[in-house]
């Protein structure tokens, strides 16, 4: 009987593992690619050592990059659901991880209420709905399976952790802190001359790659981070703390502003670790491990922290900082027991911030469904125009009201949706597509295919011509197929000129024409057969007219 009280806590963490994967997998099965994944999908292309070792940003990335290539290649790339598929398991593997550690340390119930929020955890939804962010899961998860490796306190658990290591550093660069947690535990343990290949092969191997490919990579390192280091290390840790419990929603990383109950959460946080070190009389061994885990994170971040990318609050470092939070509060908490009470509290606790942040993770799921739907639209525009877009064409804010950061380029995404499929609504389902959606699409027709009026360019004799008005409200004047065409103005006023394909509003803007000017107007055949509408918006307050005349193909 003892023995199955005991599983109950584990029993319940299956569960809600399970839970969290249905409700993941669901939310992700309606989104898309966003940002980084671009860079996998389009232009890691063949197998050249490059494509492999080449850093994202400033991270390696062999493994994610491995995990994508094998899925695009086995299944393709027209849902972004089996890629998430990969990148929830990693993630739920390192949870269990987590879960394992910090039974050993505090109890299954204790352990239980730590992991619960983590689970649905919104403040991190960049990480939970993101399946790039398999980097982060997959290094996080190999560093605690190597803390767990160096429990076993043998010549066998050494070579696992030295292998586990490796593995976080093949994830991503946040290997880097769980590199300098293993350097500490081999540093203070026993035969420190024996065991230091733990350490020293995957930090050769992280040099070796560093040397020969990672040093290209953009650094945002700064003098100014470096001084404000100590305080961005204290507010990542702050922001984490209140994330865990729930109190911190999740930043506009564009607009980041400090959390309001991290810091007096963290000034609490360090007065309980103050009293109980004070009553252990020493600070644990395995304690200054994981700090250093912890602060070199977080440390290594604020390096490289620019004011509108990298502060310690955006969404995507609250798993991560939660995850090191727990690892200091289990060894700090090691070994006691407490009584029921204090365990119901903590799991009354956990529940209100499992709820909350499942409140954020929804709330971040609806926005980010509304951006998968103008990223269908945006890629749906490039397949329409596969036949006739410039190959350097990029998506910018401009063209597509997507920021991309020059990670779409028609060239590559064409040659991968040829071969692996397209994401992209078709031509069919942007009929119904959201209203985002269409216009996006449209707009980005309209810009790859050069869509524009050329001004004083008169209509041949052979034109066919006839008269439309132009009206306040924006009302369609005509329905324009492939074609050359040309506007005069005729009214005494002027008048905005626009094009509308899939969106109900207007959705290219052509500019304006003053009475008198005459224009012509090309549009080029592309795979879709929907038609475009030619609105003429008078300036004035009564109707205007315009000659619109056409010259055919």
């Amino acid at each position: 009987m003892a023995r199955y009280r005991d599983s109950v806590p584990t029993i319940l963490l299956i569960a809600a593992m399970a839970v969290s994967a249905a409700v993941l997998l669901y939310f992700t099965s309606k989104l898309t690619f966003l940002l980084d994944d671009w860079d996998f999908l389009l232009h890691r292309r063949g197998v050249s050592p490059g494509v492999f070792l080449d850093p994202h940003n400033e991270h390696i990335s062999v493994a994610p990059v491995l995990v994508y290539k094998a899925i695009q290649a086995g299944i393709g790339m027209e849902s972004l659901l089996p890629y998430a598929v990969a990148s929830t398991a990693v993630f739920l593997t390192g949870v269990a991880l987590l879960f394992t550690y910090l039974q050993r340390r505090v109890g299954g119930w204790l352990a239980l209420a730590a992991v619960a929020p983590i689970l649905f955890f919104g403040s991190a939804a960049e990480d939970l709905l993101t399946p790039f962010q398999i980097g982060y899961f997959g290094s996080v998860a190999c560093g605690i399976g190597m803390l767990l490796a160096f429990d076993r306190e043998d010549d066998r658990g050494d070579l696992l952790a030295c292998v586990l290591l490796v593995g976080s550093l093949t994830f991503s660069s946040l290997g880097l802190p769980f590199l300098a947690g293993a350097a500490v535990q081999t540093a203070i343990g026993r035969d420190r001359r024996r065991r230091a290949y733990v350490v020293l092969v995957p930090a050769a191997l992280y040099a070796i790659w560093w040397l020969g490919w990672g040093h290209t990579a953009k650094n945002d390192f700064t003098f100014g981070n470096l001084a404000t280091s100590p305080s961005y290390v204290l507010d990542g840790f702050a922001s984490s703390l209140s994330s865990l419990l729930g109190l911190a929603s999740p930043r506009d990383e564009m607009a980041v502003v400090s959390v309001d109950w991290g810091r007096p959460l963290l000034v609490g946080a360090l007065v309980i670790v103050a009293v109980r070190l004070r009553r252990l009389g020493r600070v644990p061994d395995r304690l200054w491990v994981v700090a250093v885990i912890a602060i070199a994170f977080w440390f290594l971040a604020g390096l490289s922290a620019t004011q509108d990318f990298r502060a310690p609050t955006v969404s995507r470092y609250q798993f991560v900082g939660a995850v090191l939070i727990l690892l200091i509060a289990a060894e700090l908490a090691r070994g006691l027991r407490p009584g029921t009470r204090v365990v119901v509290i903590a799991l009354a606790l956990a529940g209100a911030a499992t709820l909350s942040n499942f409140d954020y993770l929804h709330g971040a799921y609806v926005n980010q469904k509304y951006a998968s739907a103008v990223v269908r639209g945006d890629l749906a525009g490039l397949d329409i125009t596969a036949d006739r877009v410039l190959p350097g064409f990029y998506l910018n804010p401009r063209n597509s009201n997507f920021q991309y950061f020059r990670e779409i380029d028609a060239g590559s995404y064409i040659s991968a949706t040829e071969k692996f499929g397209s994401p992209a609504y078709d031509t069919q389902e942007l009929l119904s597509a959201p209203q985002p959606a269409r216009l996006a699409a449209d707009m980005v027709t309209a810009a790859a295919l050069g869509i524009r009026l050329y001004r004083g360019v008169a209509p041949p004799r052979s034109a066919s011509c006839r008269v439309v008005d132009a009206l306040p409200a924006g009302t369609p004047a005509a329905e324009l197929g492939p074609g050359a065409y040309f506007l005069r103005n005729r009214s005494p006023q002027s008048a905005d000129i626009h094009l509308a394909r899939y969106s109900d509003a207007v959705s290219v803007g052509l500019g304006q024409m003053r009475p008198g000017v005459e224009a012509a107007l090309r549009i080029p055949a592309d795979r879709s057969q929907q038609l475009w509408r030619l609105v003429l918006q008078n300036a004035g307050p009564g109707p205007g007219r315009f000659s619109l005349c056409s010259a055919g193909t």
